[in-house]
């Protein structure tokens, strides 16, 4: 939910994105447009694993004859958001969650503000327990599709990182050809290569140990 705040929040967007190996884009009970998904992809260089999340809105009260929190008429809308992010992000693009954050707050047991009091004794009432509330929402499964992206992303990122490993060695061995060349064409210019040899392989190798670490 970036549109028309992107220039507020455009750094913030850009630094999360671009070091981020799993993205949830979440939507606030419409589909994506095309322009929002472009703007993300733009700035998603290492995520590997991308997922739709639609949040359907309404309070409790609103779900009272509903035996499942995704009706036919959601179904189509999911299929929807689906072929968008499967175009926008191709294989990256893992799969879609439906989820009722309000009612995953409202059952999750824990102390809420004043607001919140009377949805939650409407949640109570409608759905008899708050786990059974909870189940409803299905927020449960956001949180096994994180758990299951972050195992697999894991060898994705290992093999990222030792290929950005790699590019930076060529380019120590190619400084170090640099040298050797100059080394040929007089002992002071060899002397000025080795300083600037020492001050670049400095470099690249703090470089190299932050890319073998996992963010």
């Amino acid at each position: 939910g970036i549109e028309g705040k992107e220039g507020a929040l455009l750094q913030e967007v850009e630094r999360a994105l671009a070091t981020a190996h799993i993205v949830f884009i979440v939507l606030p009970d419409k589909e994506p447009e095309e322009e929002t998904l472009h703007k993300i992809h733009q700035h998603t260089r290492r995520a590997s694993h991308v997922f739709s999340v639609l949040n359907r809105r309404g309070r409790p009260t609103g779900y009272r004859d509903y035996t499942a929190l995704v009706d036919a008429g959601t179904e189509r809308q999911v299929a929807r958001i689906r072929d968008k992010l499967a175009a926008a992000f191709g294989k990256n693009y893992r799969g879609h969650l439906t989820v009722h954050a309000l009612l995953a707050l409202l059952s999750h047991g824990a102390e809420l503000r004043e607001r919140f009091h009377r949805d939650r004794e409407a949640t109570l009432e409608i759905f008899g327990t708050l786990p059974i509330a909870s189940e409803f929402s299905r927020v449960a499964t956001i949180e096994s599709a994180l758990q299951s992206a972050s195992r697999e992303a894991r060898s994705i990122i290992l093999d990222s990182n030792l290929q950005r490993v790699m590019r930076v060695l060529d380019e120590a061995r190619q400084h170090l050809t640099q040298a050797h060349q100059a080394l040929s064409n007089g002992a002071s210019l060899w002397k000025e290569s080795v300083l600037e040899i020492q001050q670049m392989l400095e470099g690249l190798l703090r470089q190299a140990k932050r890319l073998i670490e996992l963010r």
